[in-house]
């Protein structure tokens, strides 16, 4: 939220730039009428006023990389601009005399090498990594924050509940040209397709309202390159930052050495820890792939195979944890059934002998 004394400074420099504009237009008239001196003193100063703030709001948003190329390409622009007009100022001195003033061509031509000098400087930053000479690159990690979103996490309502819970504030960063491939999704002819497309452009939606997240858009794009993976792994290199990413089959790292944080590995890894011998209450919904055994599922997606189940199809019933199995798609826990009138003394046995006694309990 923005502060009253901000706030303040910046009616006050407004105002200000109204009042210079007042008196410029005052002591030098643009017309005849007092009225239309004064409209256009306080539309000058407002347009001032108001332009210098939207600029430091757009400046706000540019990181040093960003503001150095600027720079350098503002520098370089005047250079090649002075350069062209020492060579061309004697010819347009006689050839333009009596059509265009050369003031105009003068300005005309600096604007221009300002602009080309620009797109240069940046086309070459994303082409040779400029960003690697802020920073080297066995530090970069150490420096750079930034999470690439991948297609996948955008199509994933899991990622809002994420972003909304403080972690990732001022770190996650959306490519223009995935924006471009959801937009062109969301137009498909196919309803599927359609579908999916519309959705992450509504997740997009609600990562911009979350507070304090500030979700930031890069306009880097690589036109020799079709793939959009092969595309973001390539922003990630030049801006040593990291993909995050809800496909299951992702690894950890790319063969480029990009790290990957994977929403399905976070999920697994936030599950709360079930302890041998506790207590749950589960409801049996199939029969499981050794005699006697059910299978049910805790809310959060959890197998539990109980021992002893397969008599309680569709029933809830009490079990108390032997072991549990971590896999790659999450964690299995392995049950048995408490009887009605007697309850296993699984606390006197330690974690060691239950998965010892594991393979001849369950294969009764």
């Amino acid at each position: 939220m923005m502060s009253i004394s901000l706030v303040v400074i910046r009616m006050f420099f407004v105002a200000l730039c109204i009042l210079i504009s007042l008196t410029y237009t005052f002591t030098q008239p643009l017309s005849d009428e007092l009225i239309t001196n004064a409209c256009i003193g306080c539309l000058g100063g407002l347009t001032l006023g108001l332009g210098c703030i939207g600029l430091e709001n757009a400046l706000k948003r540019l990181n040093l990389e960003d503001f150095t190329l600027a720079l350098l390409g503002l520098i370089l622009g005047n250079f090649m601009g002075e350069a062209i007009w020492t060579i061309l100022e004697p010819t347009l001195s006689n050839s333009l005399a009596l059509s265009i003033p050369l003031s105009l061509a003068k300005a005309t031509i600096f604007l221009v090498s300002i602009y080309f000098s620009l797109i240069a400087l940046f086309h070459t930053a994303v082409k040779f990594s400029f960003s690697s000479l802020f920073r080297s690159k066995e530090n970069a990690a150490v420096y750079s924050s930034d999470i690439l979103m991948d297609p996948s996490v955008l199509m994933d309502p899991r990622v809002i509940d994420l972003a909304a819970s403080g972690i990732l504030d001022n770190q996650l960063v959306i490519p223009r040209f995935l924006l471009k491939d959801l937009y062109y999704l969301a137009d498909h002819t196919d309803e599927q397709n359609k579908a999916k497309g519309r959705a992450a452009l509504d997740i997009v939606k609600k990562l911009e309202a979350t507070p304090n997240l500030n979700l930031r858009f890069i306009d880097t794009d690589f036109s020799d390159i079709e793939d959009v993976r092969t595309k973001l792994n390539r922003l990630a290199t030049n801006l040593s930052a990291k993909i995050l990413t809800a496909e299951m089959n992702r690894l950890q790292q790319t063969p480029d050495d990009i790290p990957i944080i994977n929403m399905n590995f976070l999920s697994n890894a936030l599950k709360p820890i079930t302890q041998t011998g506790e207590c749950l209450t589960i409801k049996i919904q199939r029969y499981g792939k050794e005699p006697r055994q059910g299978v049910g599922y805790l809310k959060d997606g959890t197998m539990v195979v109980v021992n002893g189940g397969a008599e309680f199809i569709g029933e809830e019933i009490k079990a108390y944890v032997l072991s549990v199995k971590h896999t790659a798609s999450g964690r299995m826990i392995f049950c048995n059934a408490a009887d009605d009138h007697v309850i296993p003394d699984v606390h006197t046995h330690t974690l060691a002998d239950l998965e010892a006694k594991h393979k001849n309990y369950f294969s009764l």
